[in-house]
């Protein structure tokens, strides 16, 4: 009797269950359990993945230019270690705006992000730093580089103050070190 009884609240259960759903629409189907960003969030927690990834694959852009333009051994240096720190971060990002089916930036576009999210250069800015030779290049690269650093400092701290998934307040956390040390590696 048991056995019958398990089988028959399951059922219960199950129907009360379906019942519910089926009360609403389309709901979405409910989030994997096993996925390991799959948490509550809100829009700031969007906006700042979203910020991130604009704000990385632009970084990860400048230090290819400067991979092939810089002058100075120190440019040079500084450019090849940004890929490596910032692709983890970047590829974080996207995975927390697949898990939360919330689209990414148009990153390709003229200006993607420029003017909305702190620290994106804007294509003009971009043109003179591509266009710039020799020590004018690395004085700008280095200029754009720092304010890139505080544009991402300021996505984290707007994390910090109103997302809620603890997964993007970690990464702001982490971001907030990193960038912090980076300042005074650029200074």
């Amino acid at each position: 009797m048991p056995l019958l009884r398990t089988m028959a609240v399951g059922v219960l259960l199950a129907l009360a269950s379906a019942g519910l759903t089926g009360c609403g629409g389309d709901a979405p189907p409910p989030p994997e359990p096993s996925s390991p960003v799959h948490e509550g969030h809100n829009p700031a927690d969007v906006d700042f993945a979203r910020s991130v990834v604009a704000l990385h694959s632009q970084e990860i852009q400048l230090a290819d230019l400067a991979g092939r333009r810089a002058e100075s051994q120190r440019v040079k240096d500084l450019a090849e270690r940004i890929e490596p720190r910032r692709r983890g971060e970047l590829e974080r990002a996207e995975e927390f705006l697949r898990d939360w089916r919330a689209p990414g930036p148009d990153t390709a576009a003229p200006d993607a992000g420029a003017g909305q999210i702190p620290g994106v250069a804007t294509e003009a800015q971009l043109k003179e730093l591509s266009d710039a030779d020799g020590p004018a290049f690395d004085q700008r690269f280095t200029e754009t580089l720092l304010k890139h650093r505080q544009g991402a400092i300021a996505v984290a701290q707007t994390e910090l103050r109103h997302g809620i998934s603890p997964g993007a307040k970690r990464m702001a956390i982490e971001m907030l070190n990193t960038q912090q040390r980076e300042i005074t590696e650029l200074r």
